[in-house]
């Protein structure tokens, strides 16, 4: 009876089993990485959207950070003071665009 038991048991592991779309290994349904290749094929895609999203966030916050000080500098004139409220302004702004692609990207609202 025992035996019968531990037949049913590993059927009913193989068939939660799922192929690796990497490898084609068998890997259990809930597992995170696959113990034949070690790779985390459902995380890789989401890495690779993050980052894509941190760049152009990154990139956008850029882009604003340098209107921005350009028309501080443009206000203002070109002072010792306006000058690193001017940079400032651009690594803020890198530095948000950069956060808010991350958070975007990974799909968080």
């Amino acid at each position: 009876m025992a035996m019968e038991q531990r037949v049913e048991d590993t059927a009913q592991d193989a068939a939660q089993d799922r192929p690796c779309p990497r490898c084609g290994g068998l890997v259990a349904d809930g597992a995170v990485y696959c113990p034949h290749c070690c790779g985390a094929p459902r995380l890789r895609g989401d890495l690779r959207r993050v980052a894509r999203g941190g760049l152009r966030g990154g990139a956008l916050g850029l882009l604003f950070g340098l209107f921005v000080a350009a028309v501080l500098l443009w206000v203002w004139g070109d002072v010792r003071g306006t000058r690193g409220m001017a940079f400032g302004c651009i690594v803020a702004c890198f530095t948000t665009g950069l956060l808010l692609g991350l958070v975007r990207g990974r799909g968080w609202r």
